[in-house]
């Protein structure tokens, strides 16, 4: 079973998700889409969950990057 489910590509392919959900509750909101229909407040919802999914995977990977490069493989050493 391959345990790393949190690489590279599979939060670059995540990350670009939210980043196309902050663009489309961007576009909704400026133009006012769903409106009508009552769908404003949940591209807002979305909006600010994609914010916060990308925000988390764009720190585990530096944080990831930074454990690698001072600890050897990601193995944190606390002495």
């Amino acid at each position: 079973m391959n345990q790393n489910y949190l690489s590279r590509e599979n939060t670059d392919c995540l990350k670009g998700i939210c980043a196309i959900m902050v663009v489309i509750c961007h576009v909704c909101s400026r133009t006012n889409i769903g409106a009508s229909i009552g769908l404003g407040p949940i591209y807002t919802a979305f909006g600010y969950w994609a914010v916060s999914g990308f925000m988390f995977m764009s720190g585990y990977g530096l944080t990831r990057s930074i454990l690698n490069k001072y600890n050897g493989g990601g193995i944190y050493k606390s002495s």
